[in-house]
């Protein structure tokens, strides 16, 4: 299975990460249990949910090993499933919910939603 990074703000937030961190340095046994394999139950723990399909690794870099992550290959076509998955998806808004939007198009994010907006004003 692929692994991907889990950054912070994906999942959780940054309390929580900086909580798992500060934790990882400070207890010998949760560095045992991740090294044991108990990565998803750890996290999960801390309140950082990562999707089923994903593999989690925790790893620390030492004096004699550092770790270098790539980012996912941008050649390699996403299946179907994982399209839907991150694609933005259907346009219906609230755009328009009161106010005008004059010729804005239509895949607009909500922010303006109240107000009105001309398309001399944007």
């Amino acid at each position: 299975m692929p692994t991907q990074q889990i950054a912070p703000g994906a999942g959780a937030t940054d309390e929580q990460w900086s909580e798992l961190l500060d934790r990882f340095h400070e207890d010998e046994s949760l560095r045992a249990r991740v090294a044991g394999g108990e990565t998803p139950e750890v996290l999960s723990e801390f309140g950082i949910s990562i999707p089923e399909r994903m593999e989690a690794r925790i790893v620390e870099n030492t004096d004699d090993v550092t770790h270098v992550v790539f980012p996912p290959d941008p050649n390699r076509a996403l299946s179907d499933e994982r399209l839907s998955g991150v694609a933005g998806g259907d346009c219906a808004g609230s755009l328009g919910t009161v106010g005008s939007w004059g010729s804005v198009p239509s895949c607009v994010s909500s922010a303006g939603s109240v107000g009105s907006i001309s398309s001399a004003s944007i």
